[in-house]
């Protein structure tokens, strides 16, 4: 990667971490991890391991004809796990490792529009 892409990368991230320390994490998760928008917004936090620094991708998201939000495997039927250089994280006040995590899972809201507009606004709402 190029230093000006480096420097935007970071200065994407380091706003994202300043307007909400969730979506900062999500950000670099997205950016450093590189799984497809599907299997982020079907992310949990269970699906994060800090002790072991691994992130495991176990499914993916798609809206249907209905416009319900559904789970489904991932696109190879196939769980994958990925390392996590948390080092980058450890300065932060806010890391998921310093919050709860959530007992369970409330289901999605329900999308309103057409179709492809329902899709877009569930991968910027994850």
């Amino acid at each position: 990667m190029s230093e000006s892409r480096e420097a935007e990368a970071a200065r994407i991230v380091t706003a994202a971490w300043e307007a909400d320390p969730d979506w900062g994490a999500f950000v670099w998760l997205a950016m450093t991890t590189g799984p497809r928008r599907s299997e982020l917004c079907a992310l949990r936090w269970s699906d994060v391991e800090l002790d072991e620094a691994v992130l495991t991708l176990r499914r993916s998201v798609y809206v249907d004809d209905d416009g319900q939000v559904v789970e489904k495997d991932t696109k190879t039927h196939q769980q994958r796990r990925v390392a996590l250089f948390l080092g980058e994280l450890s300065g932060c006040p806010s890391t998921p490792a310093t919050r709860p995590r959530p007992t369970h899972h409330p289901p999605p809201p329900r999308p309103r529009g057409p179709p492809r507009a329902r899709a877009r606004r569930a991968w910027f709402r994850a």
